[in-house]
């Protein structure tokens, strides 16, 4: 893939504006290759290279509307112009479009006899970006099976297998791309997350000290590891990764609720229901928080209390809280 650039055509007498807008294109001198341009197509041009041309110069200015509009129209005059898909392509990428430029792309895959790796990069981008993952993961092996070593292509294919579960794949991956230079808090909390996968809590939790230790405001992290500790029953240690989440971010329910949850755990309950009312105000119609804070104050013996809570649940959608109403306050 040749790298989206320039071409010229033969025109006869009139074609002096053309040519001259290429060699301000050259140049860098974008507007004034525009006005050659227009100039071309006014006395009569309408060769698909000029519109192509024209396109990119537009495409460079970032002026992707008008951009696409002349690769449209040197499409519609030669629809084999694989430059002008692969233009276009950029455009719409560019724009986020990312359905648009996947078509464009996979044009440019059909028209040419060997697709270089720059073309399975974007097209796996593009994929991946539309969280169209089986496409993607098809592209980057492409890449990868080419010999390209890039760090992104390794992270991102690292990331789809670990949506699909593959954590042994996703650890490989996410290795190969700290060995081509990923070095980012993102790939030690997902590195985290493949360990959680394969039940390998400690591997986890060092992965996490990692990305800690690189950003120490890093929100998810600190909310995975508590996580982690809550599920291995370290109730202080995950209290201490929860109020550092709120530090950070005091309007983090489920924070709130699951530091609730560790201080019920370690038989506080009258922190829980503390914690509890905070994720109530930030999520006055959870239910699942009303039911937790009604188990909380049936074991403070706060037995109205309770009720109210369990009635919360059940008017918000836990329809299983009617359990607790029908054992313990209809009597």
């Amino acid at each position: 893939m040749d790298g989206f650039g320039q071409e010229s055509a033969q025109f006869g007498p009139v074609s002096a504006f053309f040519h001259r807008g290429d060699a301000k294109f050259a140049s860098n001198n974008l507007p004034s290759a525009i006005e050659d341009y227009n100039q071309a197509i006014s006395l009569g041009l309408k060769d698909p290279v000029l519109f192509n041309n024209r396109g990119k110069a537009y495409l460079k200015l970032e002026k992707y509307p008008e951009a696409i509009a002349d690769f449209n129209e040197a499409i519609t005059k030669n629809p084999d112009y694989i430059r002008a898909y692969e233009n276009r392509g950029q455009a719409y990428y560019k724009t986020d479009k990312y359905d648009d430029a996947a078509k464009d792309f996979r044009m440019v895959e059909k028209l040419t006899t060997k697709p270089g790796p720059e073309l399975y990069q974007l097209l796996g981008t593009a994929y991946f970006n539309m969280k169209k993952y089986s496409a993607a993961h098809g592209y980057f092996d492409k890449l990868v099976e080419a010999g390209v070593k890039d760090k992104d292509v390794y992270y991102k294919r690292g990331l789809i297998e670990l949506e699909e579960e593959d954590f042994q794949g996703a650890l490989a991956d996410f290795e190969n791309a700290k060995k081509a230079g990923e070095n980012s808090v993102d790939l030690f909390v997902n590195r985290g997350r493949a360990y959680l996968g394969l039940n390998d809590t400690k591997s986890a939790i060092i992965e996490l000290n990692k990305a800690i230790d690189l950003d120490p405001k890093n929100v998810d992290a600190y909310f995975n590891r508590a996580l982690i500790k809550e599920e291995l029953q370290d109730y202080e240690g995950a209290v201490v990764d929860y109020n550092r989440v709120l530090q950070l971010n005091e309007k983090d329910a489920m924070a709130y609720y699951n530091r609730a949850n560790c201080k019920a755990g370690l038989d506080d309950y009258g922190a829980g229901v503390s914690d509890m009312d905070e994720a109530i105000k930030l999520e006055p119609k959870n239910a699942s928080f009303y039911k937790q804070r009604g188990n909380f104050n049936f074991q403070l013996k706060e037995k109205d209390k309770a009720c109210f809570d369990w009635r919360k649940a059940v008017e918000y959608g836990d329809q299983k809280a009617r359990f607790q109403i029908d054992q313990y306050c209809n009597k």
